[in-house]
């Protein structure tokens, strides 16, 4: 009877490990991460690490004061081990605008950009701390959670820290000054804007209000990259893709008239700005969550 073991569902047969799964999601989630100090500077690397930490320590911590067990052996047997706690805190990390570790200027009322400052520190960790034990561990751990971790985590900040995640910012490549402005979908959604600056849409020179949406390419190489590794379904995301093109055409593109051209160009910002591409990719596809 002693080795017997009692788990509840659910119970999934496959020949890759949780860990093996998460490690490949994390190694395709870092051209993300390296676009994003690129174009924003290293601040970017302290989000990731701040989130990711406490991700993993909310985890751990959850774990042995359910089991009550607080040895080393309760550690090696924690599900924080499983990796999958820190595929969340990157995902949270990359879902917050890089003005959340920059400096604010209240004279100019304005984030000052490449400047590190951490007053604001306390915001993503509250938001790495609610994904992990309100929205994952609360319901049951991985494969229990009702809906993905980071993005509930990204729209609970929305609600409780408006104006911080509302900033949006936008740089060209590292050692030129970084900025914050509109983005094409809140500046118009102007067709001439995608054609004359579709290549800085493609590789992320543009502005994005999560620094891991920023660039395009980055993501498709994280999307090949788990396609190969037969992570993730790629019928999924192309789906989504697909039915945002579908839409965007009926009711943006074709209701703003002008030619065939321009409306394909319309719907090529809808795909190519936003966060339309990372949440295809890396959370629509999310295990747990999706269909």
């Amino acid at each position: 009877m002693d080795k017997l073991v009692v788990k509840t569902s659910p119970f999934i047969t496959s020949k890759f490990s949780t860990r093996r799964i998460m490690l490949d999601v994390i190694i395709a989630l870092i051209p993300c991460i390296i676009a994003g100090v690129l174009f924003f500077g290293w601040g970017t690397l302290i989000l990731v690490a701040v989130c990711s930490a406490t991700a993993f320590v909310s985890e751990l911590l959850f774990t042995l004061i359910k089991n009550n067990k607080w040895n080393w052996e309760a550690v090696k047997n924690s599900s924080a081990t499983d990796l999958s706690c820190i595929v969340t805190g990157i995902l949270l990390a990359l879902n917050l605008p890089v003005s959340m570790i920059w400096a604010y200027d209240k004279e100019a009322m304005a984030f000052i950009p490449g400047t590190i400052s951490f007053a604001n520190i306390w915001m993503p960790i509250i938001g790495a701390v609610f994904a992990i034990v309100l929205v994952k561990m609360v319901f049951g751990g991985i494969g229990r959670n009702f809906a993905n971790p980071a993005l509930t985590a990204r729209i609970f900040m929305v609600i409780a820290f408006g104006s911080a995640m509302g900033t949006v910012g936008t740089s060209n490549i590292i050692g030129l000054d970084a900025a914050t402005s509109a983005t094409w979908l809140s500046a118009g959604r102007d067709a001439a804007a995608v054609s004359t600056n579709w290549f800085s849409f493609l590789i992320g020179n543009k502005g994005a209000a999560a620094f891991g949406e920023t660039s395009v390419i980055a993501i498709l190489i994280g999307f090949i990259y788990l396609v190969i590794r037969k992570v993730i379904d790629p019928r999924l995301p192309l789906m989504i893709i697909g039915g945002v093109a579908v839409f965007a055409f009926l009711f943006d593109a074709l209701p703003s008239g002008g030619s065939f051209a321009d409306m394909m160009l319309v719907v090529a910002g809808h795909i190519l700005t936003g966060g339309l591409m990372l949440g295809a990719v890396f959370m629509a596809t999310d295990y747990s969550s999706s269909p």
